[in-house]
């Protein structure tokens, strides 16, 4: 996940370049759909959790 960022909110949504918000619909990001559910986000949940904090300001910009 180094130099991008995710938005935790009941779904996994990467950060490619350009803040992401996620308000429970699917989100087009760089001309496709990332939507990961399953095993996967349960594995990265704990990681969420601690990201989830760090997704209101791009600090990469």
């Amino acid at each position: 996940w180094s130099g991008h960022f995710v938005q935790w909110s009941g779904y996994l949504v990467q950060w490619s370049g350009h803040l992401v918000q996620w308000n429970g619909q699917p989100v087009q990001l760089t001309g496709h759909f990332v939507q990961l559910t399953g095993q996967l986000t349960r594995q990265l949940s704990s990681q969420l959790d601690k990201l989830s904090t760090s997704v209101d300001t791009p600090k990469n910009h």
